[in-house]
């Protein structure tokens, strides 16, 4: 899975959830013009019990 799909689910089941995020590192350089070799994601989450129950994983 590439990392684009990757987020592209992630943030599907994140907004479904209603759980607030935000994407950092170089998927966010690159969309605000600034390309960067390394190509990951990093995504942070403002973690709750109910929004663990929302997603359903624990």
């Amino acid at each position: 899975m590439s990392a684009a799909t990757f987020l592209r689910r992630l943030v599907q089941v994140l907004d479904a959830a209603g759980i607030p995020y935000m994407v950092a590192g170089s998927f966010a350089s690159t969309f605000h013009g600034m390309v960067r070799a390394t190509q990951d994601v990093d995504v942070v989450v403002l973690w709750s019990s109910t929004g663990q129950e929302s997603v359903g994983w624990w």
